[in-house]
């Protein structure tokens, strides 16, 4: 059968030559892999690059024994901009975690990080890129604070310079307090060693979020213990490092019971917008605001403006400024008893809700909708995005809605699916793209392992859809495995690499293509070294002159099994862990055993009875008692029934 995929196409002029076409990978359904190596890619964070394309960061496990954070360039019309993997930001040992990322107004991008590096305690790391993905300043990033226990990052945000200010809390005093720290645009630390305190009063100050301040400097709101319950407090640094109002914060909520997980925007004035979840009714949570001016005061009633306060909890808002003094806020509403939904409303600035009270519906489907994320839609509305559990809790979607600026849904009542791919799509995260439209990337499990994956839809609710790729199918031809596809149109001089994955690690290995057939627009290619009883993924991508970019990407085949297998190990070479694939073909009894060269008995990974199917087993190169196995050839030998197959296998430390 068939599979169709409608791509974008595009046309464009290469460096100094005109009028000539150049092929590009195009939006694909349900979106566009940023990277296949081994292992997860979590975390993600996104910014706009300000060409017309995105950023994306994460967390990625490429590496067994840590993680590092990668970075991925993805232009307007889908093309993958970087390295297939993604490029490095930081690869330090132990781990590194949280990524967020702004654009440094350049083409380029700052990305900062909680990072484990010394062992024992999070420090803070940030880095630069520029449009191309190499890292501009020290290898492994530059430290923003280090030696503190406890610590938690907040939010990053533009110096209107080309560098970044970085906000986050720690327990240097035994309590939580706020800190920030400048970095300009060559990596330069530009206030005092390990940040400049915002507030260290009694008790915890945590979970602080910052926006601009329009001046070189930012405001920073956080949730505020001095006073027995949690407060939400606020300070303006300005671009020296010097705060701007009363020394610890101004205060900005301080109601009954508590007010956490602060969240701030820019008023376009100098001040600032900021939201929270608010337990002033003791029975759950509501979501206030309060707006500031660039002086610190209070700019609406004193106990702030109720965005949405109604039954159940609300909960987790996001707010932006989308001009003239107003702010979009939403989050997450389970006013129905039953389930969560997605709620946004608009403020003018005087505080006053625009929409209807307590919020419009932005999904209310079925199933629960969290994890929300908003942008605006460059019309004086917003762009919303969740993840969606309205097919059930093992098939979650990402979901999109754009609300007009009068309140009113634009898209599909209770949004439009971004991705329905299989298995749980899970933790958007947006931009903006320069055109009203926005790019959302996320976590996606469709392959077994956390991938991230990313999209565009443009203002009127469409994903870029064209004829450049006519179509392409992969379908099972015995044992082997036939690709086939058709372009509308080609240049001259094109060539393609055709990459294959073993659905145990997913991990892309360029396979020979020289029994590529071509007929005009048509190519197929036929894979004979497939083994039963095996899923694979195919990555077709294509060379023309210096420029390499991803045209297409396989979902499973699988071939059909005929008897026992015994898949060879990936990695192979490996060190320390490896995994071992093989096939029952019926019920039985049985063993994997891995022996040295000696034929001494290292480690028994399988030993009982197994109904037919697939199997995955991984070694961690250690003999049963657990010691570490020196580098050498060693055999894994499964039997089952009265057949016994063995591969060999390279462990290098």
């Amino acid at each position: 059968m068939l599979k169709y995929i409608k791509l974008a196409i595009f046309a464009a002029v290469l460096a100094g030559t005109m009028g000539v076409a150049s092929l590009h990978a195009q939006w694909v359904a349900d979106g566009i892999p940023l990277g296949a190596a081994a292992g997860a890619q979590q975390s993600l964070a996104i910014t706009y690059d300000g060409t017309g394309g995105a950023v994306i960061v994460w967390t990625d496990a490429r590496n067994p024994v840590n993680t590092d954070i990668y970075a991925q360039g993805v232009t307007a019309e889908g093309a993958i901009r970087w390295v297939p993997n993604g490029m490095p930001c930081c690869t330090a040992t132990n781990y590194q975690s949280k990524p967020l990322a702004i654009p440094d107004g350049e083409g380029g991008t700052i990305v900062t990080w909680q990072d484990l590096r010394s062992g024992s305690t999070a420090d803070i790391y940030a880095q630069k890129l520029d449009m191309t993905g190499y890292i501009q300043w020290t290898g492994n990033g530059v430290a923003i604070c280090t030696g503190r226990t406890g610590l938690a990052l907040g939010g990053i945000v533009t110096d209107g310079a080309g560098g970044a200010i970085i906000t986050w809390h720690d327990r240097r005093d035994f309590t939580n307090s706020v800190f920030a720290q400048r970095i300009d645009s060559d990596g330069t630390v530009m206030w005092t060693a390990n940040g400049v305190t915002v507030s260290a009063q009694a008790d915890h100050q945590q979970y602080a979020s910052l926006a601009p301040d329009g001046s070189g400097g930012a405001i920073i709101a956080w949730e505020d213990r001095r006073n027995g319950n949690y407060d939400i407090y606020a300070q303006r640094i300005d671009a020296n490092g010097a705060s701007q109002w009363t020394a610890g914060g101004v205060l900005i909520c301080d109601r009954d019971q508590n007010q956490t997980t602060a969240q701030v925007v820019e008023d376009g004035s100098g001040g600032a917008v900021i939201a929270w979840m608010d337990r002033r009714n003791t029975v759950d949570f509501d979501i206030f605001a309060q707006r500031v001016d660039a002086s610190g005061a209070r700019q609406w009633a004193a106990s702030a403006r109720p965005v949405g306060a109604w039954t159940y909890d609300q909960s987790n808002c996001r707010l932006i400024h989308v001009g003239s003094g107003e702010t979009i806020v939403t989050w997450i509403d389970g006013r129905s008893g039953t389930s969560t939904d997605i709620y946004a409303q608009k403020l003018n600035a005087a505080g006053t809700g625009q929409w209807v009270a307590n919020g419009i519906a932005v999904c209310a489907a079925a199933g629960d909708q969290a994890n929300v994320r908003i942008v605006t839609n460059g019309s004086g509305g917003a762009l919303i995005s969740w993840d969606d559990e309205r097919n059930g809790t093992s098939d979650i979607d990402i979901c999109a809605q754009n609300i007009a600026s009068g309140g009113t849904p634009a898209w599909t009542a209770d949004g439009m699916e971004m991705c329905g791919a299989s298995g749980n799509q899970t933790l958007p995260v947006i931009s903006e793209d320069g055109a009203n439209g926005m790019f959302v990337a996320w976590e996606d499990n469709r392959s077994g392992t956390i991938k991230a994956y990313a999209h565009r839809v443009n203002a009127a609710g469409e994903i870029p859809s064209a004829t450049l790729l006519y179509y392409y199918t992969a379908e099972t031809e015995g044992t082997d495995i036939r690709i086939e596809w058709t372009l509308s149109e080609i240049d001259e001089g094109v060539q393609f690499r055709i990459f294959r994955a073993d659905g145990q690690v997913m991990r892309f290995v360029e396979i020979p293509a020289v029994d590529l057939v071509n007929e005009g627009l048509a190519f197929s290619f036929v894979d004979k070294s497939c083994e039963p009883g095996t899923t694979y993924y195919y990555r077709v991508t294509y060379i023309l002159g210096t420029e390499s970019n991803m045209l297409f990407e396989t979902g499973p085949v699988s071939t059909p099994a005929t008897a026992l297998e015994l898949h060879q190990n990936l990695p192979n070479p490996f060190n320390p862990n490896t995994v071992i694939g093989y096939y029952v073909p019926e019920r039985s009894w049985v063993r994997l055993e891995v022996f040295n060269v000696k034929g001494s008995m290292v480690a028994v990974l399988v030993d009982e009875v197994q109904p037919e199917g697939t199997y995955r087993e991984s070694w961690n190169g250690r003999y049963a008692n657990g010691t570490e196995a020196a580098s050498g050839v060693y055999f894994c030998r499964l039997r089952a029934g009265k057949t016994t197959l063995t591969r060999k296998m390279t462990l290098l430390r």
